[in-house]
């Protein structure tokens, strides 16, 4: 059921190889910078938009990524909410950076009303999050969890238990992508 995968196998290699572009350097120049920081909020207004709901931006992986990490859209069969989006990275040992993103990220949506729940699977601590926007019917449900080494997010409850289910070496219901030859 996955539509679409970005998979990243060294954050710290895409950090310093978009640092040495000169798009990097155009955007970093004091003349240019607002555009550019007009053009990173539209592009995050229109990813909002489209359903991007796990309040991590691109920016936030610099400080915790430490390897791969990968963001996967994948379709659902619910009429209402007809895709899930799931982000797995690999944080760094030092814990300070993830759990300051994760405060940032936990102050955010309680200034945003966002309800917050702890759930727990396979004992591990899941950090639940619901909000509705303005206009909308749909509960919004983020979820976050640190499985050793690895930070998950899911706006779908059974999709974060399944990886939390994967990253702990359990088979979860169904076809993978990893054995999809397609």
């Amino acid at each position: 059921t996955t539509q679409a995968v970005v998979w990243i196998p060294l954050t710290s290699d895409l950090i310093s190889s978009w640092d040495r572009t000169q798009l990097a350097q155009l955007a970093a120049d004091s003349a240019v910078k607002p555009f550019w920081d007009d053009q990173r909020q539209e592009i995050e207004k229109r990813f909002l938009d489209a359903g991007w709901r796990l309040n991590i931006k691109p920016q936030d992986l610099g400080d915790v990524a430490d390897g791969q990490f990968g963001v996967a859209w994948i379709s659902r069969a619910e009429a209402r909410k007809p895709f899930a989006l799931a982000l797995i990275v690999d944080v760094v040992n030092d814990r300070t950076a993830v759990d300051k993103l994760m405060n940032r990220i936990e102050t955010e949506l309680i200034k945003r009303k966002a309800k917050k729940q702890s759930l727990s699977f396979d004992g591990e601590s899941i950090n639940q999050f619901s909000i509705t926007r303005p206009g909308e019917l749909l509960v919004q449900e983020t979820y976050y969890c640190i499985v050793g080494q690895q930070l998950l997010s899911a706006d779908d409850e059974q999709l974060i238990k399944d990886l939390i289910a994967r990253a702990k070496g359990k088979a979860t219901a169904g076809k993978t992508l990893e054995k999809d030859t397609v």
